[in-house]
């Protein structure tokens, strides 16, 4: 189980709020849904789709006291998630309020997963999902992974983590970016870390009042406020991976993510793939692609401003 370092027996609250952890698959996809106070309407902030940007968002909007909090993931989730409302008023909820998300092309969303959660997190240690990726790879070379030992991570802001490790897994190697593809298109949705789990799995049976692109993520937003005279997104440079090529294309595809790590290169999407990489993530992850196709720039606002609904996208 995940628990925080010192003291080692407590859980983080947003595991107590909602009995789950918070370090691996166990989040039901409500979880990434957040209600404002009015039940006005509901973002569902998709992990690797500009999710720190929205609840940003959502804090400054909708509970100014949270904007500072160091921790705005699990705050979100305990204070804001939907999944801890009754099931009724869920539904309630749902079907009354206005509900909008962000999608990403899934192409960018995988390598940017991949270099912020392996590459930049080489040095410091992985979280779960991405230890477990890296023990699945292992396994399918053959190695006998015996979780033997306990790996610290610093998650940052004060928070350290201790989480199962096996002493037989070289993490200090890590994984390239073809092994994480293989191993993210040979598993089903369900088992799949929450960083790299399909978008359309978010959204799947949900009534979307409007779905928009992570490009046009601040007039998305501003056309949001203007509708429920809300504060309007600030300006943020985005922490996307650059799509900018260190070399040729794909240059970085089969390169571990401890040696890029090492080089201090954290790779773009131009870097990691080549085009057989490009086809198996289009493969796998075709719901995603259609989605991000149909995805409005903007929602539609008649001439009085006010944010117009849109049929639902299912």
């Amino acid at each position: 189980m995940t628990r925080t370092v010192p003291p080692s027996d407590t859980p983080s609250a947003a595991s107590v709020a909602l009995g789950t952890s918070i370090g691996g698959n166990e989040l039901h996809p409500l979880a990434h849904y957040f209600v404002d106070p009015g039940e006005r309407f509901v973002v569902c902030a998709i992990p690797k789709s500009a999710c720190t940007e929205i609840k940003r968002w959502f804090l400054s909007a909708a509970d100014p006291a949270g904007e500072q909090v160091p921790r705005i993931h699990a705050y979100c989730l305990q204070r804001h998630s939907l999944l801890r409302y009754r099931h009724e008023d869920r539904e309630r909820i749902l079907s009354s309020a206005f509900t909008f998300t962000f999608v990403r092309d899934p192409l960018k969303r995988l390598a940017s997963a991949f270099a912020d959660k392996f590459v930049r997190l080489a040095a410091t240690g992985y979280f779960n999902g991405a230890r477990r990726l890296i023990e699945d790879v292992a396994r399918a070379k053959g190695v006998e992974v015996c979780l033997d030992s306990e790996a610290v991570f610093d998650a940052g802001n004060g928070l350290w983590l201790r989480m199962p490790s096996a002493s037989n897994v070289d993490y200090a190697r890590g994984i390239s970016f073809r092994e994480f593809v293989g191993a993210v298109c040979g598993s089903p949705d369900r088992t799949l870390d929450y960083h790299w789990r399909p978008q359309f799995t978010f959204l799947a049976d949900r009534r979307m009042d409007f779905v928009g692109r992570v490009e046009d993520l601040g007039p998305g937003l501003g056309a949001v406020a203007r509708r429920f005279a809300l504060r309007a997104p600030e300006a943020r440079a985005a922490r996307a991976v650059a799509d900018g090529r260190q070399g040729t294309p794909g240059a970085c595809a089969d390169v571990p993510c401890g040696e890029l790590a090492g080089r201090g290169a954290l790779p773009g999407a131009d870097d990691l793939y080549d085009d057989e990489l490009r086809g198996r993530v289009l493969d796998r992850f075709a719901m995603d692609a259609g989605l991000y196709s149909r995805a409005l720039p903007l929602p539609i606002e008649p001439p009085g401003g006010s944010l117009s609904a849109r049929p639902s996208h299912r």
